[in-house]
């Protein structure tokens, strides 16, 4: 069982060392296409061991990491994590406004579509995922573009899913990138959001988390 004492207390660095992984099975997802307020498990997902996070520094190796996995449970309980639920759905735009007395705010892992944030002065924040495609099913960048004008802010495919560290990825390694979404309510500062970009070798089934982006 996973102490999650340290994720409440300072998420952000919980976040650094321990890599959260959408749990997408069909017990495990949230099923509502609305947003809605429930709760969440965090434990050791068993499909990964030895994950490294990756260094920054090309001369250094990577150090062993938790890999969680976020599991949708709705009931309350003493190992669960009360968060809103921001909806995914294919070529839809889906939203959440994000209240001042919420902890936490999940999503489903990003794979090319856009993340997208406000915040406010009174604490609260709106949040989307957003995902369009064309007809070839390419990511259809202008209709993204068009239904998040409206944001602050927004995360695009290229800031995790073309990119390491800042840097062109090769095209090859483009399918693997992916990022997990997390919301913290920092009762002092507002709505901050993270995004923890990893590669997951589909072959092997291996992770390495890559870095902690901090979002806003």
């Amino acid at each position: 069982m996973v102490d999650l004492s340290p994720f409440f207390l300072n998420p952000r660095d919980f976040l650094k060392s321990n890599l959260l992984v959408m749990d997408t099975s069909p017990t495990g997802v949230c099923g509502s296409q609305t947003p809605v307020l429930g709760n969440f498990t965090i434990d050791t997902d068993n499909r990964y061991d030895n994950v490294k996070r990756k260094s920054k520094h090309f001369w250094k190796s990577g150090y062993d990491i938790a890999a969680l996995k976020v599991s949708w449970k709705n009931q309350s309980g003493n190992q669960t994590v009360p968060a809103i639920w921001l909806p995914y759905e294919a070529n839809q735009i889906r939203t959440a406004s994000l209240p001042s007395d919420v902890p936490f705010m999940f999503t489903a892992p990003m794979s090319g579509c856009t993340f997208a944030m406000s915040t406010f002065k009174n604490g609260s924040a709106r949040v989307a995922h957003v995902n369009f495609q064309t007809d070839d099913g390419h990511i259809d960048t202008a209709k993204m573009n068009t239904n998040t004008s409206g944001f602050r802010k927004t995360i695009g495919r290229d800031a995790y899913r073309t990119k390491v560290r800042g840097k062109p990825a090769a095209p090859e390694r483009h399918a693997g990138l992916l990022m997990t979404v997390i919301g913290v309510n920092d009762r002092k500062k507002g709505w901050k959001f993270y995004g923890q970009q990893y590669e997951m070798d589909m072959v092997a089934g291996t992770l390495e988390y890559i870095e902690l982006k901090y979002l806003n």
